[in-house]
């Protein structure tokens, strides 16, 4: 399984990553989990862990695009923000990529672990200042019309 949702922890939901996805279906399942969440009608944050990814394939990239599009219609946002956790630069590569096609629809934190520790109990508190630590804005993407 390429990611596994926990919620021992709800309103936060760490997310694990394992390798990349092995097929459309496994992408799918990701996506699935990501939506019911949202059906639950429940805010909630994310901590996604992409220490373990390995190799992002382009055309996930693209569908998660289309996916952060398709959620940008929602009345309501229940994602408040998402903490990402990496520490390869092919992951931050793909993940420029996703928010340069479609920017988030919550606030972003890119934690490079190589350069800080994050530790739940600063969820509330962190500081987008600190080195190691990129801030992302929701906003209009730019180029919209075409994904």
């Amino acid at each position: 399984m390429f990611a596994d949702f926990n919620r021992d922890n709800f309103p936060i939901v760490k997310v694990t990553m394992n390798g990349k996805p092995e097929s459309h279906e496994d992408f799918d399942n990701f996506l699935g989990e990501w939506t019911k969440l949202y059906e639950e009608r429940n805010d909630f944050i994310f901590i996604f862990d992409t220490e373990n990814v390995s190799n992002p394939d382009i055309k996930y990239s693209i569908r998660m695009s289309q996916y952060i599009k398709n959620l940008r219609r929602k009345d309501y946002q229940f994602l408040q923000k998402s903490i990402i956790l990496i520490n390869r630069n092919k992951v931050r590569w793909m993940l420029d990529f996703i928010f340069s096609i479609q920017p988030p629809v919550a606030d972003v934190y890119l934690i490079d672990t190589n350069k800080y520790t994050f530790d739940l109990s600063q969820i509330e508190s962190i500081n987008h200042e600190e080195n190691g630590i990129t801030y992302i804005q929701p906003s209009k993407p730019f180029i919209s019309s075409i994904f």
